[in-house]
Order: C-alpha cells, then structure tokens, then sequence
C-alpha cells in the first residue's frame, strides 16, 4: 500500500463535532464535553505517541454530539527553571478504527505533521484550532 493510500484511511471527512461552534478553542475545550473512551498509553520506543519526552494518546468522545477525537498529549521536560512545557492536540476522527489505524501508522510527530482535518491544540497555555 503507497503513503497516500494509508493517509487517506485516517485523515477526517466528516461532520465536524460541535465543539468547533464555539466562538474560539478555549471556551470549547473548557466546556469539558470530552470523555476518555479508551487510553492508549505512551505508544513503544519505536513508536512514541508524543511528540518530545513523555505523553499519550486517548480516545475521547463529545457528550452533546458523540463525535470522536484521539488526543495526543506531549510534555518536554526543562532542564532550567522555566517548567515544564505541555502540548496536547484533539484530533476529530470518524471511528475507533481510524485511531488504530493511527496508531499503527504515526509515531506522535508524524501525527501532528500529517493529519489532516478538525484540530483543537494547546501549547502551554494557548489554544489554536484548524477546520
């Protein structure tokens, strides 16, 4: 199977969760509407699911509108004073499938790199998002 065979089977075609109405992306993460569904841990060492020295992934669903999101947490770990930095992306999926198959394809990087649809991110303390 080519790369763009497997990519199209996880990137996002579907109706966007309703989280995506909120006037920005914080007011809808802090609606709290997630709920872990399934966690799938911090991936192996050859396939890290973060993106720098610790994280997971879960599979999480909106309580209004049952769409689906596989959440990647990563933290990099400071060597000073200034803290910890976390970073942590939902990505809208159609089916739990579609997060197995992220799975076995993406390490963390090449999640947050090759995804494409609905994406809520957080990078200490600001909130992005991208239809």
């Amino acid at each position: 199977m080519n790369q763009h065979t497997k990519d199209q089977e996880v990137n996002f075609t579907g109706k966007k969760c309703c989280l995506f109405e909120f006037y920005n992306p914080k007011d809808a993460i802090l609606a709290n509407c997630l709920k872990v569904i399934t966690d799938f841990g911090s991936g192996t060492d050859n396939k890290p699911f973060y993106t720098w020295d610790d994280g997971k992934r879960t599979l999480e669903q909106c309580k209004k509108c049952g769409a689906l999101f596989l959440v990647q947490t990563s933290e990099f770990h400071s060597f000073n004073n200034d803290g910890d930095a976390i970073y942590i992306d939902w990505f809208q999926i159609e089916d739990a499938t579609v997060a197995d198959r992220i799975n076995e394809l993406w390490s963390g990087f090449a999640l947050e790199t090759n995804f494409k649809g609905p994406r809520i991110s957080y990078t200490n303390g600001i909130y992005n998002w991208e239809f």
